[in-house]
């Protein structure tokens, strides 16, 4: 019991238990205690009784909507649960969702129809407790809520092929995201989805994977728009993070009152994955605090030509974009300068999901745009070179040249031939050529022409400079011009080390380069080095099973190897198989060269029965087929 109900319930028991002809002082309680004690706990306990009813009367105006602890399975059995695109089993009490990294699969996810609630709440909250689970690959959990009717899953479009999308459903409401991308940084995303169309309400960049580490997730959604969501982490600490947005689209208990649990994973490195919730507690609360009026017609327009103004290409509700550009059409004629803005923008939402939808809005842009006399023609480059992009996509890529060079035309004359936005366009163009057509003598020369502006204009240690020494040192590297790749990764490491820190998967990317380089020329003590600086750097950023850390294993391995350090690879090369087995299964065709890798080391040692069991498993595995 706590304190405060304690010193209550002895103030009360003073104050009731004392007729009016004996002071309450005269109780037996008071006979060894002070005359002042007494009168205070008297008083006081008044005063919690008071307090405990406007508490109690308060808690009743929350209305439980559901509690759900997952203790049975017959929980996800009932009318509530949408369980067709869920791979699940109950376990200790708790739900727990399977799901795989494989990027072209569909993604795994429950879904609960809430009942419906007796009266129009202020304030849904939705109280979500997580047991752990996911990977330190590149994957994402979403908790969506005031799901709207009909079928599918609330999820964004993901590039990854059609069954990936194939779960998606055109539904409304609203996402949140905990996304570990595939380079280590770790990302919270919330979303309003419009009949499938999404927009990115808010984000943020976390410290720690948080899919990982999600352990509790509070809702307060709120019918004046008001967004409250409060994230407990634990990363060896707790710690706790809130965020808030205002967004009125779907208010709690309309139309929308679903809640889904999705898991999905990106990563080509194939593993099995779980994620783990523990329980689900909805309630409503009937508080009439805090509501706001609701804006009229005149402005929202005004709200809406605000926020596409304000936000730019960043601002993605296909919904409100197109209402905006029918006001702008409206407001200020079909070839005003803003029309061509909003034309713009819309087709940046469609983008490479609508790409037919996309380059007819880029081609209205660019017509009403050539019209308007004295207009900036920078404006213009802008939206050739995002049509270029759509060709790109479409693999249409002399159309994508075409724009480009456009562009790069336009932006040479206006900007000068040394402006960081003429080695922006150049850059693109060395891309197509190299990535897409592999004419890499030209893509050579405006890499090249792209690194000098650059280093002349931001200075050599700028971010920019270490983007483009990306795409040229990866062209060398496809030619197998390592010597002169070598020096370009050294100073992609020291710009991108200090932004990135030292302790970066993409940093451990390039010393294992490096340590490769000092290999092949028989350098062994610096290869053993940055090796174990590479291995280091991923098992800590990483985890103990992933790829990186079995490619890593494999190179130290075999340094050994060339050393005859025999005894010293061998448990080596094992941990690079065990690792590889663990994650893609024991046929897989990645684990060949890690088995042929042991068959040779065995042949050194002298073992020539293992060393014919491993080569023969290689063989096999690498006759077999991947199936995506």
């Amino acid at each position: 019991m706590k304190p405060i109900y304690l010193v209550g319930m002895i103030g009360v028991i003073v104050i009731t238990s004392t007729s009016k002809s004996e002071p309450p002082w005269k109780h037996p309680f008071c006979r060894t205690a002070p005359r002042v004690l007494c009168i205070f706990l008297g008083v006081g306990g008044i005063i919690v009784v008071i307090f405990s009813i406007c508490v109690l009367s308060s808690e009743a105006r929350a209305m439980l909507v559901l509690r759900d602890t997952f203790d049975t399975n017959t929980t996800t059995n009932n009318d509530i649960y949408d369980t067709r695109f869920s791979t699940h089993l109950f376990q200790n009490g708790s739900l727990v969702l399977s799901y795989t990294t494989t990027p072209n699969s569909p993604p795994n996810g429950l879904e609960c129809t809430l009942p419906l609630s007796s009266a129009d709440p202020v304030e849904r909250e939705i109280d979500m407790s997580f047991g752990g689970g996911g990977t330190e690959v590149s994957n994402s959990l979403f908790v969506c809520y005031a799901v709207g009717g009909g079928n599918g899953l609330l999820l964004p479009t993901f590039p990854y092929g059609p069954k990936a999308n194939s779960r998606s459903g055109n539904r409304t409401g609203y996402g949140i995201r905990f996304l570990r991308h595939g380079d280590g940084t770790n990302e919270i995303i919330f979303y309003r989805s419009d009949t499938g169309w999404i927009r990115t309400l808010k984000n943020e960049w976390l410290p720690a994977n948080p899919v990982t580490t999600l352990r509790q997730l509070v809702i307060k959604h709120r019918k004046n728009g008001d967004h409250l969501i409060t994230v407990t982490f634990d990363t060896g600490i707790l710690f706790t993070r809130e965020f808030r947005f205002d967004d009125h689209a779907y208010p709690p208990n309309n139309a929308q009152r679903g809640i889904q649990f999705i898991a999905k994973a990106h990563s080509a490195v194939y593993a099995k994955l779980q994620m783990i919730t523990d329980s689900w507690i909805v309630r409503d609360a009937s508080s009439p605090d805090g509501l706001e009026p609701d804006l009229g017609s005149g402005a929202m327009e005004s709200k809406l030509l605000e926020d596409v103004s304000t936000h730019g290409p960043g601002y993605d509700s296909v919904v409100d974009l197109s209402t905006a550009l029918e006001i702008c059409k409206k407001k200020y004629g079909m070839n005003h300068p803003k029309v061509a803005e909003s034309l713009q923008h819309l087709a940046e939402i469609y983008g490479t999901r609508v790409p037919a939808e996309a380059e007819r809005l880029y081609k209205q842009a660019l017509a009403i745009r050539e019209n308007i006399p004295a207009s900036n023609h920078l404006d213009d480059a802008n939206i050739l070179n995002e049509l270029a992009g759509i060709y790109q996509y479409q693999e249409r890529y002399a159309d994508a040249e075409s724009l480009y060079k456009k562009a790069l035309a336009i932006r040479e004359k206006e900007l000068g031939l040394g402006h960081p936005d003429v080695a922006a366009d150049l850059n693109y163009l060395a891309r197509l050529y190299f990535y897409n057509q592999r004419r890499d003598t030209e893509a050579e020369f405006l890499f090249k022409r792209a690194l000098a502006i650059r280093g002349n204009v931001l200075g050599l240690g700028h971010p920019e400079v270490a983007n483009v020494l990306v795409g040229l040192g990866e062209l060398y590297h496809v030619q197998r011009r390592f010597d002169e790749e070598e020096p370009l990764v050294k100073r992609w490491l020291s710009i991108m080390g200090k932004v990135l820190g030292s302790d970066h998967p993409d940093v451990a990317k390039r010393i294992n380069f490096l340590a490769s380089r000092c290999h092949s020329r028989g350098q062994y003590v610096e290869a053993e080095s940055m090796y174990k600086q590479a291995l280091a750097i991923r098992e800590k950023a990483l985890g103990p099973v992933h790829v990186e850390v079995a490619e890593s294993l494999n190179n130290l391995g075999a340094l050994y190897m060339d050393q005859r350090r025999y005894a010293e690879a061998e448990p080596l090369f094992r941990r690079s198989l065990e690792i590889r087995e663990k994650m893609f299964g024991q046929d897989h065709p990645f684990l060949a060269t890690a088995l042929e890798n042991l068959s040779r080391l065995y042949q050194k040692m002298d073992r020539p029965l293992d060393a014919a069991y491993y080569s023969d498993r290689a063989k096999k595995n690498r006759g077999r087929k991947v199936i995506k």
